[in-house]
């Protein structure tokens, strides 16, 4: 990629990049099921920001961090958090 190119490039939207960390954050945190859950809501919270603005605007890049971001909150909630839930409620009802 030639220099000009490089100052050509498409900025990558923000919240995308950060919905990826939070969601690779999240995963190496699921052994903490409270932190990894409210990062996972996070992540997957500034993917959907994203997801709009991407649409808004075309000059922005970051639809594969935001997916990133999504995937991960998701399987982040449905390792850590709802068999915790799972537990907590089977708790109550006994």
């Amino acid at each position: 990629m030639s220099e000009d190119e490089r100052a050509q490039a498409r900025p990558v939207d923000p919240a995308a990049l950060v919905s990826a960390a939070a969601g690779i954050v999240a995963a190496l945190g699921a052994g903490a099921p409270a932190i990894a859950g409210v990062l996972a809501v996070v992540a997957i919270s500034l993917a959907l920001v994203s997801r709009r603005r991407l649409r808004r605007d075309a000059s922005l890049r970051g639809a594969r961090a935001g997916v990133v971001g999504v995937v991960l909150g998701i399987g982040v909630l449905a390792v850590a958090i709802v068999p915790w839930l799972l537990v907590a409620a089977f708790t109550l009802l006994l």
